[in-house]
């Protein structure tokens, strides 16, 4: 993980209150971020509408 994205995630106060599952679900979040692995709303919305038949 990147150094600065480490170092502000631990500085933050509120981080440490939050449960292990949860704190890894934000930092592969942010690494999917970092590593522009996202997605439009746009594009969200198209895939459920074909899921749900809309």
């Amino acid at each position: 993980m990147d150094k600065q994205l480490k170092n502000n995630i631990e500085n933050i106060d509120w981080w440490n209150h939050l449960s292990p599952l949860e704190q890894e679900g934000i930092q592969k979040g942010l690494l999917d971020m970092e590593d522009g692995n996202t997605i439009s709303h746009e594009e969200v919305m198209n895939q459920l509408k074909k899921r749900v038949c809309l």
